[in-house]
Parts: C-alpha cells; sequence; structure tokens
C-alpha cells in the first residue's frame, strides 16, 4: 500500500428548510449504515467496523481504483454485522475526497457515498486523519475497529510536518504524502510523521483490533512501539511493498476474523498471493533498477502482538545495556550481511531479530527470543523483494541466507557514517524523535 463553506444571510423560510434538508440527510447517512429491521432512522451497533485510509494523491492514485474494486469483491462475504468503510483521496481535479461504505451489494459503479468533503485537504495532516476516522466511525458505529492504511510509507523516517518536501528530500517520511495539487506523477508533498500519527489516534480514543500497513516499511519495531497503545495487533511488512498492493478480495474477509486467525489469514494470504504473482511473472521491469527475476519469492510480512511490547523493550534494552561499553561511539557495530529493508543513501532498517542473533550471547539470545516470539508470534520471510533500489535488489545473495533469523521487524542501529550523523537523513538524531529509541538509551552510549 496524506476553504471552507461560506454562509450568507438567508430568509427565514429558507435557513429553516435548509436545517430541515440537513437533518433528514442525516437520518440518511445514519440510515447507510443500519440493518433492515424497520428501524432506519437509528443506526445499528455493528461487531467490527474497518476503515481503509486511501491517502492516494500522490503517485499511486492509479492504483486506486484496483483496490477498490477488489475490496467489492471481498465485500460480498460481509454480514450485517460487519462493515467496511473507505476514504478515498486520490489525485483527480474533478472528485473530492469522499467517505463510503462497502458491503454485498456494492457494485463497481455502485457506492454506497456516506459523505463527500465539500474541498480537497491534505490526508497526511494528523487533524483531518482523526477528523476522517472520527466522522467514519460515528456513522458506523461498533463494538470494535480494524483500520487499514493504505499509501506511501518508510517506517520511522523522520519529515517535518506540514512543510512540503523539496525535490532532495522528499525520502525523508513516514506515511501518506499527499502532494497538494491532484498531481498523479510526483510524491513530492506532505507526510505524517508516525508520533503525529499516534497522536491523532490517541485523541480519537479507540483501541483498533488491528492496523494493516499496506504500504513500504511500516513494520519497524519503532512504528509498532509507538501506536502500542491504539492498536491490539500491527500488521505488515519491512520493506517495501509492490505498487499493486494488498490482494483485497481475499483480505476483505480475513479483516472481520479476531485473535490468531485474524492476523494468520491477512498475512499468508498476502504472502501466498505474491508467490504465485512471481512465478506466474518470473521477469518484472522495475524503476531504477530493471529486470528482477523474483520467482520464488514474495514480500516478508510479521505481526506484532502490543501487550507484549513492553517486555521486548525490557529484553531487548538489557542486551544493548551489555553491548553498549564495547559499541561506545565511534566504535560501531560491524553490520556485514546483516538483512535490512531500506537503502536510501546507504543502508537502514536492519532486521531485528537477526541483529540480536549476530550480537547477544547465546543465553542472552535464547530469553530474548522467548520475549520476541511472543510479540511477533508470526513473520513470513523472503530473501528477496520488489525494490527500487539496485544496492539492494543485487546485494541480496550477501545478505544472511539462513532464514531463520529473519524476523520480518526492522530496527535502528546506530552507525559511524555521514548519513546516520549527519546530512539529509542524520538517522542517528531523527531516529530519537521515536519513544523505542529513546528507551533504548543508545545516548548513554555517545550515539
Amino acid at each position: 500500500m496524506e476553504s471552507w463553506r461560506i454562509f450568507v444571510t438567508l430568509p427565514k423560510i429558507i435557513t429553516i428548510m435548509k436545517y430541515f434538508f440537513t437533518f433528514v440527510s442525516a437520518l440518511l447517512l445514519f440510515a447507510s449504515c443500519s440493518s433492515n429491521d424497520g428501524n432506519s432512522d437509528t443506526p445499528t451497533i455493528a461487531q467490527r467496523t474497518v476503515v481503509v485510509y486511501m491517502s492516494g494523491e500522490n503517485r499511486l492514485s492509479r492504483f486506486a481504483q484496483e483496490d477498490i474494486d477488489e475490496m467489492i469483491t471481498g465485500g460480498q462475504s460481509l454480514s450485517d454485522d460487519n462493515k467496511l468503510i473507505i476514504f478515498v483521496d486520490r489525485a483527480s481535479t474533478r472528485e473530492k475526497p469522499f467517505l463510503a461504505r462497502i458491503d454485498r451489494n456494492s457494485t463497481t459503479t455502485k457506492l454506497d457515498t456516506l459523505y463527500t468533503y465539500p474541498a480537497d485537504f491534505y490526508a497526511s495532516s494528523g487533524d483531518n486523519f482523526r477528523e476522517v476516522l472520527q466522522r467514519a466511525t460515528s456513522y458506523c458505529p461498533a463494538k470494535e475497529y480494524g483500520l487499514v492504511l493504505w499509501g506511501h510509507a518508510s517506517g520511522w523516517l523522520i519529515e517535518n510536518d506540514s512543510i512540503p518536501a523539496t525535490t532532495n528530500a522528499s525520502s525523508r517520511r513516514a506515511y501518506g504524502v499527499d502532494n497538494g495539487n491532484n498531481d498523479p506523477t510526483t510524491d513530492v508533498g506532505k507526510w505524517m510523521n508516525i508520533p503525529t500519527m499516534r497522536a491523532a489516534l490517541q485523541a480519537l480514543g479507540i483501541k483498533f483490533q488491528f492496523i494493516f500497513a499496506d504500504c513500504c516499511n511500516m513494520m519497524c519495531i519503532e512504528d509498532a512501539y509507538e501506536l502500542r497503545n491504539v492498536t491490539n495487533y500491527m500488521i505488515g511488512s519491512p520493506a517495501e511493498i509492490p505498487g499493486y498492493g494488498a490482494p483485497y478480495a481475499e483480505l476483505v474477509p480475513e479483516f472481520f476474523k479476531s485473535g490468531s486467525s485474524l492476523y494468520t489469514g491477512i498475512i499468508n494470504s498476502y504472502y501466498e498471493t505474491y508467490i504465485n504473482f512471481y512465478q506466474l511473472n518470473p521477469s518484472i521491469e522495475v524503476q531504477n533498477v530493471g529486470t528482477e527475476k523474483l520467482s520464488g519469492y514474495s514480500v516478508p510480512l510479521a505481526v506484532v502482538n502490543t501487550q507484549y511490547l513492553p517486555d521486548l523493550a525490557k529484553q531487548t534494552k538489557a542486551i544493548i545495556d551489555k553491548l553498549g561499553p564495547t559499541y561506545t561511539y565511534p566504535n560501531a557495530f560491524d553490520l556485514g550481511n546483516m538483512p535490512y529493508y531500506l537503502h536510501r543513501e546507504g543502508k537502514v532498517m536492519y532486521d531485528m531479530k537477526a541483529f540480536i542473533n549476530k550480537f547477544a550471547s547465546e543465553s542472552d539470545y535464547a530469553a530474548w527470543l522467548n520475549v520476541y516470539n511472543q510479540a511477533v508470534p508470526l513473520s513470513r520471510p523472503s530473501l528477496k523483494w520488489m525494490t527500487i533500489f539496485s544496492n539492494l535488489y543485487y546485494g541480496f545473495p550477501s545478505l544472511n541466507q539462513d532464514e531463520e533469523v529473519w524476523g520480518c521487524v526492522s530496527m535502528f542501529i546506530p552507525q559511524n557514517n555521514t548519513n546516520y550523523t549527519a546530512g539529509t537523513y542524520a538517522y542517528n538524531k531523527n531516529a530519537t524523535k521515536l519513544e523505542w529509541n529513546r528507551t533504548m538509551g543508545w545516548s548513554n552510549y555517545g550515539w
């Protein structure tokens, strides 16, 4: 996978009629998420409402309709007790952002539109993000909720909120770029940092059953830890994902399952779809790289059970504190052949499990792994994936090929090189804006 109305003075009778029609419209909106039980003016309380947040005012806009059509196919199996709501903001001057419900009556030419916004806005704004989710969940209230993040992302990387990125700095980001001018050819725009997302979701006051990130690099321990109090499960990939994104026709029914069946269904369906896709398409042309041969590979995926993250943080910090005296700045960790998931002016987002496996003692690793397996109950490694970074693609064979040490959750590791210590990225400094890295206490060792 981010002007208002002008009101004028009106004659009294027109004003009365305006409020009357507003009232009727509101009832119809609520009725659209109600059962046909004769009480259409009262919204029923669903078992679960899942909101898909499609921040598509960027180069992913061309994939939006295909994914909506897949959701419509998947929605054919939904019961009246399950609600699927989509928020759509794509690069179109003819279409305003809107909310719609998908159910078994939906078709590619018939969507139950709940609300159309009067004007375009930045979907990557934290305030707008919260307002959209608040509106969606108020239209279709439920006992529990799920959230799907659709769009661009790159994990914990930080960009200043509400400040347009320049061409050279457009890659420092987090989630949901919105270019602000409905241009389907550019990803230069405004992004939402993960701490901003966390604050918006906390203000919403909902703890989601799951957050499924159908976007690149979101399965990093920093994001999961930042969002631990607003979701029970975090599901996604530590790596890049193809522009086609998730197979929603298969995934929509999985969104309404519970416990291990929920994340197992999402991860296995996603993983197997791309195993099959790459077998049928053994050579794929990829921007910046050329021909990629991915037969036998997929998208690395994992789930984090957030209730175990405090224990995992404690165990991980204990190991870092043992390593710290040896690896105090400028003495960096030797991360040669370590699996990593992003190459942006250098390697970043190393595999967390592989790092602990290499540097911790055998007994410390065994104790840590016990907690890690509780926090990450399911992962599906792939030793290659579709990437726009040629250095990463052609470097795959040099990474540790023992699939057992790939945990599919990335983690920031400080390094002593220019991209980490200074310049555009300054990873060592920017990483501390995430609570996980402050908790790890890297600064105690000069980083």
